[in-house]
């Protein structure tokens, strides 16, 4: 990851990875792995900006997150 000089920006870039992580984190636990491959269950990364009112989706596509 790129230095981020803005603490408020680097405090969102940390935000948006904690949500990943909490993501992998989930996968990890047996059951949750299964039903995901059994697509019986799908995972989804959102982050809701509170100040901007704006909610965002994990893109793996784009490989970011992207207003939805």
């Amino acid at each position: 990851m790129a230095k981020i000089e803005d603490p408020a920006q680097r405090i969102r870039a940390l935000e948006r990875e904690a949500v990943q992580v909490a993501l992998e984190n989930m996968s990890g636990f047996p059951f949750v792995h299964q039903a995901v491959a059994a697509e019986s269950l799908s995972l989804h990364a959102l982050f809701f900006d509170i100040g901007e009112g704006r909610l965002e989706e994990w893109s793996e596509a784009e490989d970011r997150f992207v207003a939805i």
